[in-house]
């Protein structure tokens, strides 16, 4: 379109590469303002809002995958931005096929567990057979450092939530668990959630 302005932004996995077009059709924000948008491009990132650092007001509240903003006119200044976990929208839990289940001697990585004065996080772990099965975990911070190994046992169906898994290494921000189990035949369900400490609502990760 004449006197548009487009940006292409390539998103997702090498082998699912999706293009997300953003448009600007050339007018300006008014004086002593700056347009700012947002666009969430990281495929194994949860929802985020986009806010001014240091406890700052939210400038793009809850964005997905692939969402962005419109533009927002902010006053012209330096700021710093961080983003957080949306961590104020409700839990969604999909359902779980049998083809969904880890099966044994898979391991998969749960990421974004926080633990501060704002968030704390849990991990969820489900049986998905009709026998006991044993499962394993390591907890790592942001740069890579593992915490512990630990294990649990569960029984047929069963399922375990351990609260507060950072709590001890506080405050964390960006850690991230491992998972798997080696029972012969098991396959399990797991989640991690990260919970607002002013309203509890909680967000969920699923693993990698």
């Amino acid at each position: 379109m004449v006197g548009t302005d487009y940006l292409v932004v390539a998103t997702n996995m090498l082998s699912m590469i999706t293009p997300v077009i953003l448009t600007a059709d050339g007018s300006t924000p008014a004086a002593g303002n700056g347009w700012v948008r947002f666009l969430h491009a990281s495929p194994d990132a949860p929802a985020v809002d986009i806010a001014v650092a240091d406890g700052g007001p939210v400038l793009f509240p809850n964005v997905t995958f692939q969402q962005f903003s419109e533009h927002a006119p902010v006053a012209a200044g330096t700021y710093d931005l961080e983003a957080r976990i949306a961590g104020t929208f409700g839990q969604a839990m999909p359902g779980f096929a049998s083809d969904d289940l880890i099966p044994s001697g898979m391991m998969k990585r749960i990421l974004y567990f926080t633990e501060n004065g704002n968030y704390r996080s849990n991990i969820g772990i489900l049986n998905g057979t009709g026998s006991s099965m044993t499962i394993n975990w390591r907890r790592y911070t942001a740069d890579g450092m593992m915490v512990d190994e630990a294990s649990a046992e569960l029984p047929a169906w069963g399922n375990v939530q351990l609260n507060r898994v950072f709590n001890a290494e506080a405050p964390v921000e960006g850690g991230y668990i491992d998972v798997w189990t080696e029972t012969d035949g098991a396959s399990f369900a797991a989640y991690g959630s990260v919970l607002d400490n002013d309203t509890s609502d909680p967000t969920t990760v699923l693993p990698q």
